[in-house]
């Protein structure tokens, strides 16, 4: 089979190569490789080229559209990616189609091939936990789920989110664990050895809210008082809290044992896994996840995982076998654990290192892989049966009316934006009143297309209904905006 993935990230990026998702991505198709079939990935990128990683074939597609809205940029991502795929597939047939479901790049899926949407995140579930408003990205999570309803089916490598987005979308999802593999058979020491550091627990991932990195904050100074010798080392890309940076925030919970917290940027696998290696455990406390990533790879390497309870660690994680199972956003019960884990005779210690190995060996490819391709077979079958192109998508695709004239409107607002900067150092004020009533109008343009163009039951239209609200409500937050300069 030659089977096609369109996705936002992929571990060929800079931005983006030690993501969940791009792990994913590479490693499945490492899989369908050794099984002898034809992964090619399309990823949005910063040029757009052709090229082989490892016998998979990669489509890097620049996108950039600075629009205001992010809802409107990720459905011209979502049409701009689709487009990229029917040109491909004009000369190269594709049997199935993969979307994440990250971003909605599966929106405009193409109807004349059977397409499926893998959930590797939820963003209902996700923002929430990140600690921002769910009802002001309420349009982005529409465009998420119409993606996964237009695809002809749906699948998740955790029981949490297949569960729950059942229940918000009405579509059945089917569980599929995610493979792991050895993706990096040459590692580098040097790096890891120049730390000397001696007796160590470690998290790696995005250090922010999300990930419970400030949660481990709040339990170091209790877990440092009791160990000595032990250092905390933090691996991954900061994403901030409240404004700070989140290793700053670790820093000032630390205290006087700030010397004893290391933090490196995010590392490739060759690079990191000696790190996971020499770690005497792995905490990983999410306030919420899909099938972690992160853990799969610290107890594939044979080390005891600390995660929480109801994120998605329980599906891989015995607790008190193979790992242990914290509470959410809380620091005592973590540091009552860790104490635990550093306090653990050799002799058990050892053999739950091993339960964690072994439950890994469970998502060999040979496995995880064929589960993959048993699913895919049976959606290309019962889309044959089903005659072959999803005629219902017939009025979503009259959408694509909007992105021709969007485009044009973009280039209008790019010019603007332009104009902006170079006269800014010299007319501050005057040209931000300018720039924002420019700004008002184009916002006012773009709603009144939508009113021209797209039928009343369009799904663009029901997303974008509020654009005008937002982008108004958006730029009176940056400057206030009178009446006359709005007029």
């Amino acid at each position: 089979m030659r089977i096609c993935f369109l996705t936002p990230e992929f571990v060929t990026e800079t931005k983006n190569f030690d993501g969940g998702l791009s792990n994913y991505l590479y490693r499945v198709s490492l899989g369908l490789l050794e099984l002898g079939h034809q992964p090619v990935v399309m990823v949005v990128s910063e040029r757009t080229e052709v090229f082989m990683h490892r016998g998979i074939e990669v489509h890097r597609v620049h996108i950039e559209h600075p629009f205001l809205s992010d809802t409107i940029f990720k459905i011209y991502q979502s049409y701009y990616l689709n487009q990229y795929l029917q040109r491909y597939i004009r000369e190269n047939p594709v049997d199935l189609v993969q979307y994440t479901s990250f971003l909605g790049v599966g929106y405009y899926r193409l109807p004349e091939v059977p397409s499926v949407v893998r959930i590797s995140s939820y963003e209902p579930l996700w923002i929430g936990y990140y600690g921002h408003n769910v009802e002001f990205f309420r349009d982005e999570i529409k465009l998420d789920e119409y993606a996964i309803r237009y695809a002809d089916s749906v699948f998740s490598p955790s029981h949490l989110l297949a569960d729950e987005v059942e229940k918000k979308t009405g579509c059945k999802v089917q569980v599929i664990e995610s493979p792991f593999l050895n993706d990096a058979p040459e590692l580098d020491y040097t790096y890891y050895e120049s730390f000397c550091l001696g007796k160590y627990l470690l998290f790696f991932g995005t250090i922010g809210l999300l990930k419970g990195v400030k949660t481990i904050a709040e339990a170091l100074p209790n877990i440092f008082s009791l160990h000595e010798d032990l250092k905390f080392v933090f691996i991954g890309k900061d994403a901030g809290m409240d404004g700070i940076k989140m290793m700053d925030y670790v820093y000032a919970q630390a205290g006087s044992y700030r010397d004893r917290v290391i933090y490196i940027d995010k590392l490739e696998h060759r690079r990191l896994y000696p790190f996971i290696e020499n770690a005497f455990a792995v905490v990983l406390p999410s306030r919420i996840d899909n099938f972690p990533n992160a853990c799969i790879e610290s107890m594939a390497h044979g080390k005891i995982v600390i995660g929480t309870r109801d994120t998605g660690f329980e599906q891989i994680i015995q607790d008190g076998l193979n790992g242990f199972l914290s509470e959410r956003d809380n620091p005592e019960i973590l540091a009552r654990i860790l104490d635990l884990v550093l306090t653990l005779p050799p002799q058990q210690k050892s053999a739950m290192e091993s339960k964690a190995k072994e439950r890994i060996t469970l998502l060999q490819p040979r496995y995880v892989v064929k589960y993959h391709l048993d699913f895919y077979e049976k959606v290309v079958d019962t889309f044959k049966k089903n005659s072959g192109i999803r005629a219902d998508l017939g009025h979503h695709f009259a959408d694509r009316l909007l992105l021709v004239e969007l485009e044009r409107i973009n280039a209008e607002h790019v010019a603007l934006v332009s104009q902006y900067h170079h006269a800014q150092t010299q007319f501050q004020e005057q040209m931000n009143a300018v720039y924002l009533s420019r700004s008002y109008r184009f916002s006012k343009k773009i709603a009144t297309l939508f009113a021209r163009l797209l039928p009343p039951g369009s799904s663009t239209r029901i997303l974008l209904s509020g654009l005008y609200r937002i982008t108004r409500n958006m730029l009176k937050g940056l400057h206030p905006v009178s009446k006359n300069q709005a007029t």
